[in-house]
């Protein structure tokens, strides 16, 4: 059985839900099946009895088989064919013809027998589905079967999509986010694993370089050491200073009253009649470096401070 049937004034979202209210009121079997493809806002439905089992040869006839994991899913003949323009249409099928009415997209009316219809049979159906028959009607052509590969299908909007699809989706997206721990938990550990190689060659290099290192530091611990004695031994010994401190003044009437040497600072104090100052720094540059006067002077007194020449200088590596 056939039936179209608007459902304007349910929302979208609860349209599928009313047919399924409908379909007990529409149906005078006890068990229902039933094929739904909308067109807007209309259901185009056929229904039939579901406690007969499908003939698997009969429906080569007047139904089409598809066989899935969940046993035999029938659809009807006429959602195979291609679809009608507006108006009356003789539709052939496998075994006989099929009166069809279309309107706007919309199947209105949709009867079958086995044979063409006479002008009788036209004349009902056309009350049937409130419409008058033209006279181009009665002369119409039968149109040879056709059948497609697939079978009518319902627009969808993309949240029917989403919904119809929801499990697939959440399934696929799952599935690429445990992808996306997997890749980075590998990535994770090929880089511990790198990591570890690379300590591990660190480790036997230092294992082997061990020795030469150990030299290395050795040798760096005698240079310091010998520099350092080097130092000392370069030093001037305070006799010689004496003698240089003395050589460099411009007279020899100054004495000695004071004499402190250490690591290349020298500081000594003179004591003499008539001492011009500015001529003992001058006389003092000469063979040292960084010439002071102390703070503290007194007559015929002169405390100076230098710096050795030499003293204390690291040799060049």
């Amino acid at each position: 059985m056939y039936r179209c049937e608007r459902f304007a004034n349910v929302p979208r979202n609860r349209r599928r839900a009313a047919l399924e209210l409908s379909l007990p009121l529409w149906s005078p079997f006890p068990r229902t099946g039933h094929h739904c493809v909308w067109q807007g806002d209309a259901a185009m439905v056929w229904f039939w009895d579901a406690s007969v089992a499908p003939n698997i040869e009969a429906c080569q006839a007047d139904v089409a088989a598809v066989f899935d994991g969940d046993g035999v899913r029938v659809r009807p003949e006429t959602v195979f064919h291609p679809q009608g323009q507006d108006g009356f249409r003789l539709q052939g099928c496998h075994h006989g013809v099929e009166m069809q009415y279309w309107r706007a997209g919309a199947l209105l009316g949709s009867f079958w027998q086995r044979q063409a219809p006479d002008k009788q049979r036209i004349d009902w159906f056309f009350a049937s589905v409130g419409e008058s028959p033209g006279a181009g009607d009665y002369a119409a052509d039968v149109a040879p079967p056709q059948p497609n590969v697939e079978p009518w299908a319902t627009p969808e909007t993309p949240r029917e999509w989403l919904l119809r699809n929801e499990r697939r989706l959440a399934a696929a997206a799952l599935a690429l986010i445990a992808a996306a721990l997997l890749w980075q938990e590998a990535r994770i550990w090929r880089v511990h694993w790198a990591a570890a190689a690379a300590a591990a060659q660190i480790a036997e290099r230092g294992e082997e370089m061990g020795p030469t290192l150990a030299a290395r530091d050795e040798a760096r611990r005698l240079r310091r050491r010998n520099l350092d004695l080097a130092a000392i031994l370069n030093a001037p010994s305070q006799a010689r200073l004496m003698g240089m401190v003395h050589e460099s003044l411009p007279d020899a009437e100054a004495e000695f009253r004071q004499w402190r040497y250490n690591q290349g600072d020298l500081a000594v104090e003179l004591k003499g009649q008539a001492i011009d100052r500015v001529r003992y720094v001058q006389g003092l540059e000469q063979a040292f470096d960084q010439v002071d006067l102390g703070q503290a002077q007194q007559p015929e007194h002169i405390d100076v401070r230098m710096q050795v020449r030499g003293a204390g200088v690291e040799a060049p590596s």
